[in-house]
């Protein structure tokens, strides 16, 4: 039974890019593919939350999956500062 690649851990995080408008995020998220078989995956619907409010969505392109090892995949997400601004006033 082909089973889905476990999600391990974020390593590399790093603030990329601020600006007015945002700040963009670069991070590896290390996945495990427990299957004796590799293939290709692009992943979709992939949301940043805070507090359980979306704030932004993950961009990531295609990427390749080894047969049964760790792998890393690239993620980039620019979070917008009107989404945190929104999340402040839902504390207040």
């Amino acid at each position: 039974m082909i089973k889905k690649p476990e999600f391990v851990s974020i390593q590399n995080l790093a603030v990329s890019n601020t600006n007015t408008k945002g700040f963009t995020l670069h991070a590896d998220a290390l996945f495990k593919n427990p299957n004796d078989l590799g293939g290709t995956l692009k992943p979709d619907d992939l949301k940043i939350y805070i507090n359980d409010q979306e704030v932004a969505q993950i961009k990531s392109d295609e990427f390749s999956v080894p047969a049964a090892t760790k792998f890393n995949v690239p993620l980039n997400v620019t979070i917008p500062i009107d989404s945190i601004i929104k999340l402040r006033n839902l504390d207040d």
